[in-house]
């Protein structure tokens, strides 16, 4: 585990848990768990969390191609 991105609720803030890179694939720590899907609810604010490594993997994506596509802006 290399990467100590946090991951915290979108209304309030309360920290969900921690993103992990494991033999080089991204998951998320919650307490002892690892996982590459997480849905649920705050405990503190009741809203709703969605993460998922392929919505992680596919927002990347979509930055480095926005990222790419300016340095070749004219």
């Amino acid at each position: 585990m290399t990467d100590n991105k946090t991951v915290r609720c979108p209304k309030c803030g309360t920290f969900i848990g921690q993103m992990v890179t494991r033999e080089g694939v991204e998951l998320l720590l919650v307490n002892a768990v690892l996982t590459n899907v997480l849905r649920g609810v705050c405990v503190d604010c009741g809203a709703e969390i969605h993460w998922s490594i392929s919505e992680r993997a596919l927002a990347d994506l979509i930055q480095r191609v926005k990222d790419r596509r300016k340095r070749f802006d004219y």
